[in-house]
This record gives C-alpha cells, sequence and structure tokens, in this order.
C-alpha cells in the first residue's frame, strides 16, 4: 500500500512535471517569438525615423534651391528692368523745390528700389525692440546691439519694416 502510494505519488509528480517543463517551453517559444518580433519593430521604427530625417533634408535642400531660384529670379527681373530716361534739366522759369536732406533721398531710393534694400541684416542702435507675430501671441525682446533681418516694408506703412531673427 505504501508503495502503490509512492508510485501514484511519483506518477503524479512526473505527470507535473512533463506539463512545467511544457509549459515553460512554450513560455520560452513565446519570449523569443515576442523578442524577434521587438526587434523587427525596433528596426522598422528606425528605418522610418531614417526615412523621414532623409525625407526631411531633401525638403530643405528643395527649399534652399528653391529661394536661391528665387532670388536670382528677383536680381533678374531687377537687371531686366530699363533704365528710366535722363529727367531734363529744369528750366529757370520753373519754380524752385527745396533740396531734400540725405535720409530722405536713400528713404525715397529705398522705397523704389525694394528688391535691391531687402533682405538686408539691421542691427538694433538707439532702444531695445520686441518682436511679435501679426496676431501678437509671441514677443521677443532685442537689446541694443542685437541684430535682425529686415524683409520688407510693412504693407501698411513704408515707416515700419518686417523683421525676423537672423
Amino acid at each position: 500500500s505504501t508503495l502503490k502510494k509512492m508510485e501514484a505519488d511519483e506518477e503524479f509528480f512526473t505527470s507535473k512535471k512533463d506539463q512545467m517543463e511544457s509549459e515553460i517551453s512554450q513560455l520560452e517559444k513565446d519570449g523569443k517569438s515576442l523578442a524577434l518580433r521587438n526587434e523587427e519593430l525596433a528596426e522598422q521604427m528606425a528605418s522610418s525615423e531614417s526615412r523621414s530625417m532623409t525625407e526631411i533634408q531633401d525638403l530643405r535642400e528643395k527649399l534652399g534651391k528653391t529661394q536661391s531660384e528665387l532670388s536670382q529670379a528677383k536680381d533678374d527681373l531687377v537687371r531686366a528692368q530699363p533704365a528710366s530716361p535722363a529727367q531734363p534739366s529744369p528750366t529757370p522759369s520753373a519754380p524752385v523745390i527745396p533740396a531734400k536732406s540725405k535720409v530722405e533721398e536713400i528713404l525715397a531710393w529705398a522705397t523704389k528700389n525694394t528688391t535691391l534694400v531687402f533682405p538686408c541684416n539691421v542691427q538694433v542702435s538707439q532702444k531695445a525692440i520686441t518682436l511679435q507675430d501679426k496676431d501678437k501671441v509671441a514677443s521677443i525682446p532685442v537689446a541694443v546691439g542685437g541684430w535682425l533681418r529686415a524683409l520688407s516694408y510693412h504693407p501698411s506703412s513704408k515707416e515700419f519694416i518686417v523683421v525676423a531673427q537672423p
């Protein structure tokens, strides 16, 4: 009876051992499968990230090329404009127009020749300014001595210019 009980116990524990070994083997296979899938996904993400970075770089290169072409086209347009005919000298009977100051002459020339003036770098010289977007959501202070990139005259007033950070 003790022998039979021992044999029954041995048979029970042997079947439990076999069952546990089978489960361990299955878990090891599942773990390997998950590790392999994890590697595949990591490779896909790296490949996708690499493609995205490559696409971004390609777009930046295209943007640079397009900006260069636009600048060249502006230069060509300025060169293609006919020279203005010489103004006839005023007759003595014409009313005398007071001479403009040098600054007024420069500003008048700059207003007429914006493609030659803009874009250009300018330095904040008299007092600090604050840059703002058109909706006045963001504001960036620029101290005296700071540099900005002048892009054009402001559309609503030739007294102001549109600037950006360099």
